[in-house]
């Protein structure tokens, strides 16, 4: 029996150094745990700091999508006039863009107006702009190689609301905002509505119903 208490003794203390490092490798990986945890936080909170402040930046000064309706008005719009270019103090007119004998018109979208555009002129504003129009996105994803605006509602606000801004990955962004923002404020079909009645057709001619009766001497929804 005496011989037996030495292994006996020297199986424990094996067994407690054991239960002692394994308890200590828990508290050091519970430690490593807590710092990591930790760590990704502060950078998640840095990251939302950041994220909030350039996105401050980037929509400063962002002119306000109400402003569309207000260029686009069928009866008074801004844009129904004719562009023209003053000198640097803005008193001496000295260039008029129009078309001679050609006045700009809005149409609606809607058949059921007494004038309206013609829905084969929408098939094919849609086929050639963004086919997928009506299902995809208001703005494409961002990428710092391709800047272009290739939505149709980027391509209303590239023309008609960031116009005089420098091309850049900053005017691609503001861009993207605001025409999520046209979107989700006043639907696709006014979106649409909007961009092809501010389409160019050359010849200082805009919106389809000028260019109708300008190329075809008919309107709109004659065609």
């Amino acid at each position: 029996m005496k011989s037996r208490l030495p292994i006996i003794y020297t199986v424990r203390r094996i067994r407690s150094r054991r239960f002692t490092k394994s308890l200590s490798n828990q508290k050091a990986n519970r430690s490593l745990a807590i710092a990591f945890l930790s760590s990704l936080l502060i950078a998640f909170s840095l990251s939302a700091i950041g994220l909030g402040f350039f996105y401050t930046e980037i929509s400063k000064d962002l002119p306000p999508s109400d402003s569309l309706p207000l260029m686009m008005d069928r009866h008074n719009g801004s844009l129904l006039s004719p562009t023209i270019l003053y000198d640097r103090l803005g008193t001496t007119e000295i260039f008029r863009l129009e078309t001679n004998n050609v006045e700009r018109r809005f149409l609606p979208l809607d058949p059921q107006q007494p004038e309206s555009i013609s829905p084969y002129v929408v098939q094919l504003v849609i086929a050639v702009y963004q086919p997928d129009y009506w299902t995809g996105a208001g703005s494409s994803g961002f990428s710092f190689s391709n800047s272009r605006s290739t939505t149709i509602a980027e391509k209303l606000v590239e023309k008609t609301l960031l116009w005089n801004e420098e091309q850049g990955w900053k005017k691609s962004i503001r861009t993207r905002l605001l025409a999520d923002q046209l979107i989700k404020k006043f639907g696709k079909a006014q979106v649409l509505e909007w961009f092809i009645n501010s389409l160019s057709f050359g010849k200082s001619t805009f919106g389809i119903d000028s260019a109708a009766r300008l190329y075809f001497f008919k309107t709109a929804g004659e065609l």
